[in-house]
C-alpha cells in the first residue's frame, strides 16, 4: 500500500477567498487502509507525530486523529476543538465510505478562520497520507 508510488488524495477549492477547502482521497487507497488493523498503538503514535505538528502552528489541540474503529483511515483531523476546526469525511458521521462508488471519498472543513488553520489542517492531512504505512499492525 505505498502511497509513495500513486496520488493519492488532492486539495480542492485553496483558490477561494474564505479558508474552507475540500480533500479527495482516493477511493482504492481508502479500501487499502481500511484492511489494515493499526489499532490503538499505532493511532497513538500517529496522534504524536499530529501533536508535534500542532505545536508548531501554536494550536493547543491534542490527539488530532480520529479514526475509524481499529483501522488507519481518519474520519475526522481537529486543530482546534473549542472552535470546532477540523476536516471530516463528509457525510459518513462514522460510517465507513461506501467503496463501491468510484469518485474519490471527500473531506470538508468546518470553521475555518485563517490560513493557518488551513495550512495545519493540510500538513496533518499530508503527515497522515507519509506515515499511512508504517504504523499497522498487521
Amino acid at each position: 500500500m505505498n502511497p509513495h508510488n500513486r496520488i493519492v488524495w488532492q486539495p480542492s477549492q485553496l483558490y477561494q477567498e474564505h479558508h474552507d477547502f475540500e480533500i479527495f482521497l482516493d477511493r482504492v487507497f481508502v479500501g487499502e487502509i481500511l484492511r489494515i488493523t493499526w489499532g490503538i498503538e499505532g493511532q497513538r503514535r500517529m496522534n504524536a507525530l499530529g501533536n508535534e505538528t500542532i505545536k508548531r502552528f501554536r494550536y493547543s489541540h491534542t490527539s488530532p486523529y480520529i479514526f475509524q474503529g481499529d483501522t488507519g483511515l481518519v474520519s475526522q483531523i481537529t486543530v482546534d476543538g473549542g472552535r470546532g476546526t477540523w476536516l471530516e469525511i463528509e457525510g459518513q458521521y462514522g460510517q465507513i465510505p461506501d467503496l463501491s462508488r468510484k469518485e474519490p471519498v471527500r473531506y470538508t472543513t468546518h470553521n475555518m478562520d485563517s490560513p493557518t488553520d488551513t495550512l495545519c489542517l493540510l500538513a496533518l492531512f499530508d503527515q497522515w497520507i507519509e506515515y499511512s504505512d508504517i504504523f499497522p499492525e498487521s
